[in-house]
């Protein structure tokens, strides 16, 4: 089991690392801003498109936190639910008389 799953964890590694080629790919790109299927243009100067760039960035970020999963980076956090919780604060090398 453990062979076929080290298997199946390198074939989505690699189908990871291709999503990601092709992600980056188009945030390396230029795009212009297009409006009923023309460029639109300021000043005869065609006008960049971001929104392309920016979700290609926030799909890399996806990839890679299937990859930090995948290979098992990412720390369980825990979490208390309900419950009485108790906070002690002490300070040191404060004289808390002193304050009163």
């Amino acid at each position: 089991m453990r062979e076929l799953a080290g298997e199946v964890r390198q074939l989505m590694w690699m189908q990871l690392d291709e999503l990601a080629r092709r992600a980056r790919a188009v945030a390396d790109t230029t795009h212009y801003l297009v409006d009923k299927g023309r460029v639109v243009m300021w000043d005869g100067v065609p006008i960049q498109d971001d929104g392309p760039i920016l979700a290609a960035i926030d799909r890399l970020v996806k990839i890679q936190e299937s990859q930090r999963k995948l290979d098992g980076l990412d720390i369980p956090v825990k979490q208390l639910v309900g419950g009485d919780i108790t906070v002690t604060y002490q300070f040191e090398g404060v004289d808390v008389a002193a304050l009163r």
